[in-house]
């Protein structure tokens, strides 16, 4: 990965878009990252999701590359306004993130709620912490 990060780097920079093939990751299921396998050495998906996030980059579908193999396309994000910019309002972009699409997100959050156990009032509806 220390010779893949500064190049793919440079390559996205100069050209907005790279290819490149990796061996499949499908195909060294069970292994860590870094374990040689027959087409080279083995790295899970999320580390090319990784070095694309890392880069500013997406990760378009990969192709399959012959045995064992996969081409993978990072593509620089397009320009885009911060956004920041209007704030957190209604009328902001953040207004479009849905964060319980975040897997993350949602898995933290509902565990911090069954830590928390909230419970309805019934005459208020306010929120408060059960106590037992």
């Amino acid at each position: 990965m220390s010779v893949i990060l500064p190049d793919v780097r440079d390559r996205l920079r100069a050209a907005g878009q790279v290819t490149f093939t990796v061996p499949d990751p499908d195909a060294g299921l069970g292994l860590y990252a870094g374990e040689a396998t027959p087409h080279g050495t083995h790295r899970p998906w999320n580390t090319w999701t990784d070095l694309a996030d890392l880069l500013g980059a997406h990760l378009l579908t990969p192709q399959r590359a012959g045995e064992g193999r996969v081409g993978l396309t990072l593509r620089t994000h397009a320009p885009a306004r911060d956004p920041d910019h209007a704030g957190y309002g209604p009328d902001g972009d953040w207004a479009r993130v849905n964060k319980l699409e975040d897997p993350v997100f949602l898995a933290t959050f509902t565990e911090a709620l069954r830590r928390v156990n909230p419970t309805r009032r019934a005459c208020t509806g306010a929120w408060r912490e059960r106590r037992t």
